[in-house]
């Protein structure tokens, strides 16, 4: 099998930072075992074979903190150095130079980049954890090199950054990595080796769930007598064999992957169906694509707005004042129970277009894990407000026209989308 030869960066101040605002038990988990989930990426969201690190560097400004906001403890970067130093990675201190706690960890790894593209050894993958921006040059210079690049982002990320990558693993993305669904029993042994602590999870068809997968998938293949909608499928899937047995999809991170591997006979695939070539009709090509308002589409591609019709937003505003009201907040959990909760409902809306928006949410000043919970209003105003930031900060400048049909489709007045005096 062959091996993909890695680089791993983290700007640690950013990537836990934002990880916090989504979840800080992920954010925790993050710091403070860094080797199991590192472990888990190395055999997820590959392309070439398993990830080889050959390079694994953190960059962390030892005097910062960052604070969970469930009881407003202080994570110190300081102590987590250990926790890095112990999973095999070079800590790099990056300590602040300026009033305004600037680190310089980016001009720090962008310099480490230009130096490792320039070395005698060739990496085939650049994996970047920030949000950041202004690493977008550095995306640029790494594909010029003929390298693939990954980023990790748990923050809004800008979509010129993003549109670089050749892999973005976002945030519930991230939060699945660090938090897998079903988490490993049993004390560890503390005299046992490394691959004794971090065995290498089963993937595909090495995972033992993965033969009633097949099965009950081929089973829905076969009797389909039309199309069959993928997101639909992949919610029938997770009920009929076990969330806890199917994890992340099998260790293959998406549930397309997962369907591809079956070889199923004849199948075709597009962004939303598989269907059988020999017996059925290939679904138009614009089939679910939702006729959006110009001003909207536009403001979509720069913001990644998910493309969901009027009737979408406003179930989702109140499926997300349901959950905040009734569960203690998980990332994770939070975008499969709303996508499960609307499926019932009959609207078709992936976890990551939730998961755009509860990031969105918690952004725009009203996190979903606010005590009081917010209202689904509460919820809709935060998140326009959010995206019309994002355009803004994007250049794409609204008229007053444009300001009010964006609003219209959001289901939010203009007055109540305009930024706060303070913000």
């Amino acid at each position: 099998m062959s091996v993909s030869r890695s680089v791993l960066l983290i700007d640690f101040d950013n990537f836990v930072s934002g990880l916090m605002d989504l979840d800080p038990s992920a954010a925790r988990e993050c710091a403070q075992d860094p080797g199991r989930w590192v472990a888990t990426l190395a055999e997820r969201y590959t392309v070439e074979g398993p990830r080889h690190w050959l390079v694994r560097r953190v960059y962390l400004n030892p005097g910062g903190f960052v604070v969970d906001p469930r009881d407003r403890e202080r994570l110190y970067f300081s102590r987590v150095r250990l926790f890095y130093t112990n999973a095999g990675f070079e800590v790099i201190d990056c300590p602040s130079l300026t009033k305004g706690m600037k680190n310089g960890a980016d001009i720090r790894m962008a310099l480490d980049v230009v130096d490792l593209l320039a070395g005698p050894v060739e990496y085939g993958e650049f994996i970047l954890a920030s949000s950041d921006a202004d690493f977008t040059p550095v995306l640029h210079r790494i594909r010029a090199h003929g390298r693939r690049v990954t980023v990790l982002t748990t923050g809004q990320s800008a979509v010129a950054f993003r549109a670089v990558a050749d892999t973005v693993i976002d945030g519930p993305a991230v939060v699945d990595l660090i938090r897998p669904l079903a988490e490993p029993s049993g004390p560890l042994d503390a005299d046992s080796d490394k691959a004794a602590h971090h065995p290498p999870a089963p993937v595909g068809p090495a995972h033992p769930s993965w033969e009633a997968f097949g099965t009950y998938v081929r089973a829905r293949y076969e009797q389909a007598t039309e199309p069959l909608n993928i997101a639909t499928l992949a919610l029938e899937t997770r009920r009929a064999v076990g969330d806890e047995n199917v994890g992340p999809w099998f260790g293959l991170g998406k549930f397309l992957p997962s369907l591809q591997a079956l070889n199923l006979p004849r199948a075709k695939f597009s962004q939303h169906h598989l269907w059988d070539e020999q017996r059925h009709q290939a679904p138009a090509a614009a089939e679910h694509i939702v006729d959006l308002p110009p001003i909207v589409a536009q403001v979509a591609t720069v913001t990644e707005l998910p493309r969901l019709d009027r009737d979408s937003w406003r179930e989702l505003f109140e499926v997300l004042e349901e959950y905040a009201r009734t569960h203690d907040f998980d990332l994770t959990d939070s975008t499969m129970w709303s996508r499960d909760t609307l499926a019932d409902r009959g609207y078709h809306v992936g976890r990551q277009a939730i998961g755009i928006v509860v990031r969105g949410t918690q952004f725009g000043g009203a996190p979903l894990n606010r005590t009081p919970a917010p209202d689904g209003g509460e919820i809709a105003i935060a998140f326009t407000r959010n995206v019309l930031r994002r355009a803004v900060q994007s250049g794409l400048d609204l008229n007053d026209d444009e300001l009010e049909t964006v609003c219209d489709w959001l289901g939010v007045a203009v007055q109540d989308a305009q930024p706060d005096n303070g913000e």
